[in-house]
């Protein structure tokens, strides 16, 4: 690969500037998303299961039984949309939920028999597909890159939920301003 030198300022350079390198990095991100996607998506699609599904079985399959709060934080996603994957395996028969022991408001998922059985055929290949798009990087290389996005994800929630708090608190100062007949001044 063939490196150019350019030895203009940064404000000068169209690719260096700060708008474009997160555009560029955005895209650079997006890609390998949509790549890795791509590997896992074909080989998950052949034991009937959306990648979303497998990504919630494989993470039960490995780490035991969660509460619905658990699985939001590691995979990243909603409380409903949990709830909508929770339901679509127990209707396959590959999760199931039961009440906590000591809290009974609480609800456990597990994986099944069924589950645990389907995980053993189709985990290895997906894995495999997995370590397909990072092979070229050194096994440093892997771990630096996966600590870099935990520290990227972590820090985009962190400002998304910072946002959406000042967002709502905004909207509940704008409230109650009109209730006190001030407008919202």
């Amino acid at each position: 690969m063939v490196k150019l030198e350019l030895n203009i300022p940064d404000q000068q350079h169209p690719l260096r500037s700060e708008s474009e390198r997160a555009i560029r990095t955005y895209r650079a991100l997006k890609r390998a998303t949509a790549t890795f996607k791509g590997r896992v998506s074909t080989h998950v699609r052949k034991f009937k299961l959306s990648e979303a599904q497998f990504g919630m079985l494989e993470l039960l399959y490995r780490r035991g039984p969660m509460s619905q709060k658990e699985l939001v934080q590691e995979l990243g996603v909603s409380y409903w949309e949990i709830r909508r994957l929770v339901k679509q395996l127990v209707e396959k028969t590959l999760v199931a939920r039961r009440r906590r022991d000591k809290d009974r408001r609480f609800i456990i998922i597990a994986i099944s028999g069924y589950g645990r059985f389907q995980m053993e055929f189709a985990e290895p290949g997906t894995v495999w597909a997995m370590g397909e798009g990072v092979k070229k990087l050194s096994p440093e290389e892997q771990e630096g890159l996966r600590e870099i996005l935990d520290v990227e994800c972590w820090i985009l929630d962190f400002e998304h939920r910072e946002h959406k708090g000042h967002r709502e608190e905004q909207e509940e100062n704008a409230g109650k301003g009109e209730e006190s007949g001030l407008g919202g001044i």
